[in-house]
């Protein structure tokens, strides 16, 4: 289902569930983020989508079945364009167009920063001789 706002001067698009044999519809996807393209895993367990809830960038995401909140399951740098199920529903096939030189320098620079923000290595200390006491 979608929606415009004419204030903010964008469009949102929901996923919802309709039973099949009638009744009221229930949201899949959260407010305020677009979803779109939802397709079932072949077993059933699993529905995958596309959602811009990524930085801004659309990427894939995967909700349980049973419930649960949506999990990120791609990460590009650029836009993940469509996407298809294995027969396995173990795997996806990702249909991605080249990154710009944007992307590519943004990136550069993410790796950059998550660099400088890991925490140091342990340090590797022999074990102390046991000692009677």
């Amino acid at each position: 289902m979608s929606s415009k706002s004419l204030k903010d001067d964008k469009s949102e698009t929901r996923i919802y569930m309709v039973p099949a044999a009638g009744g009221e519809a229930i949201a899949l996807t959260a407010e305020n983020v677009s979803s779109e393209s939802p397709r079932w895993s072949p077993d059933g367990k699993f529905l995958a989508f596309l959602s811009e809830r990524s930085e801004g960038k659309t990427q894939v995401h995967l909700l349980n079945r049973m419930g649960g909140e949506a999990q990120r399951l791609t990460d590009t740098v650029q836009n993940v364009e469509s996407f298809e199920w294995a027969p396995d529903s173990k795997r996806l096939v990702l249909v991605l167009r080249d990154p710009s030189p944007e992307e590519l320098a943004s990136a550069v620079n993410k790796g950059k920063e998550m660099a400088r923000t890991k925490l140091p290595r342990p340090v590797a200390r022999s074990p102390r001789p046991n000692r009677p006491g």
